[in-house]
């Protein structure tokens, strides 16, 4: 290990956790699992395994599983969500051993489930217990479930039902624990804050809260999405006043190579650089519809108070182009991809038609995006290539969508720019403007 973990629980010891994750050392992968429910299907991102520091499930607070989550865009799931993960994934005993919150019974936990995982790869379970959601969330108050088994007893141990499917857990939906308990087998496994209803991305928590709820939960519209009483992170790595800066700040040209013309207003959320290279452009659509001034409105939220934890480096409408992060700093856009990418924002939404995307609106929106990634190309000798997940793993420099790093690597489950996207026409257009 690069540093030892400290010896026993505790804020040193969560502090630890957090700071080892924001620092890219945490090791972590999305899978997907599929929920049914009146015709309906909700595909969710869920951690494969328990989040590893150097190796090892890290056993976290309920109130670190939050911070864990505001920075990886995550969120505690559902007991349902719980159990739909273990339904579907290649499933183990749980490795139960005496209480102990002590960084040894931590590792030794740990080193049970490689053990019982024997080499077997993909999404797995119960590797631990879950914090998860339920309304009964307070400040004082936590939620934990999990270790699912097939009978009751278990081992001479009492099971209870699991909330949905042919399943039964040693840990019921308790609310005994407050947010700050931790035992050994309290790892930290989250599901992502996005996901898909009928192929259409949307937010878990608008499925929570609307008449779809039963696909992630049991009990009716949620009402808490986040562990209370744990504040947002600190966000602001760099904040400048909420006014745009026009090319006046392009004194450098040197460190930041991007058009002079692009109205620029930095993101909230970033890591700075300098980098000296960049292998792919991903495209995304923003969800935010054919809409006036949609860059400029997405270049200000970003920056602005309420943020998200994510970022990109240009927003394009029909009518204009917006930077949020300078080229030589990494964006949050499209995990996997973030350290050798270039977020490019479309207005629209994934959803769109073939007809849609040939309106005016998409035209115009296609035809700038063309122009600027044009550019982009040429100044980072990016060839005007389609490339996908197998090239994205092999770090062949081209142009890409958001989908393509999610399958690449799952640490997402966005399906961004959709499938009918005009990936012809639009690498054609920008092969024009070379």
């Amino acid at each position: 290990m690069t540093e030892p973990i400290p010896a026993g629980p505790g804020q040193p010891r969560e502090d630890w956790i957090v700071r080892a994750v924001r620092e890219g050392r945490s090791d972590w992968a999305w899978d997907t699992v599929e929920s049914r429910h009146g015709g309906r299907v909700c595909a969710f991102g869920v951690m494969r395994d328990a989040l590893r520091i150097d190796g090892v499930r890290v056993s976290v607070t309920a109130t670190t599983a939050q911070r864990i989550a505001d920075l990886l865009g995550a969120m505690l799931p559902t007991p349902k969500m719980a159990t739909l993960t273990w339904l579907t994934a290649t499933k183990l005993d749980p490795q139960p051993r005496p209480i102990s919150a002590s960084t040894e019974a931590m590792i030794a936990h740990s080193h049970a489930v490689d053990a019982a995982i024997a080499g077997r790869a993909g999404l797995v379970a119960d590797v631990g217990k879950w914090w998860v959601l339920t309304d009964r969330l307070t400040e004082s108050v936590a939620a934990n479930f999990g270790w699912h088994v097939r009978t009751d007893p278990w081992r001479g141990i009492h099971t209870e039902r699991a909330v949905s499917g042919d399943a039964y857990v040693i840990q019921g939906v308790g609310h005994r624990h407050d947010p700050r308990h931790v035992d050994y087998s309290q790892v930290c496994r989250l599901v992502d804050a996005r996901c898909t209803l009928d192929g259409r991305d949307v937010s878990v928590r608008s499925v929570l809260e609307s008449p779809d709820w039963p696909l992630l939960d049991y009990g009716g519209p949620l009402g808490v999405f986040r562990q209370p009483g744990v504040p947002l992170p600190e966000q602001s790595i760099l904040v400048l006043p909420p006014t745009v800066v026009e090319a006046s700040r392009r004194d450098e040209p040197d460190t930041d190579p991007a058009p002079a013309a692009v109205p620029f207003l930095q993101a909230r959320n970033y890591t700075p650089g300098p980098r000296t290279e960049v292998k792919w452009l991903v495209i995304h659509t923003a969800e935010t519809g054919e809409v006036k001034h949609a860059a400029r409105n997405l270049m200000q939220w970003c920056a602005g108070p309420s943020a998200p934890r994510a970022s990109w480096h240009y927003a394009i409408d029909a009518e204009q182009t917006t930077q949020s992060v300078r080229e030589v700093d990494i964006a949050w856009h499209a995990p996997g991809a973030n350290r050798y990418g270039i977020g490019i924002e479309h207005a629209g939404r994934a959803a769109q038609t073939a007809a849609e995307w040939a309106d005016e609106y998409s035209g115009a929106v296609l035809a700038r995006s063309a122009r600027l990634v044009a550019d982009l190309c040429a100044r980072w000798r990016i060839p005007f290539e389609r490339i996908g997940p197998t090239e994205l793993r092999a770090g062949t420099p081209g142009i890409c969508g958001h989908v393509d790093v999610s399958r690449a690597w799952r640490k997402s489950t966005h399906t961004d720019p959709g499938t009918h996207f005009p990936w012809g026409r639009y690498l054609d257009l920008i092969r024009s403007a070379s």
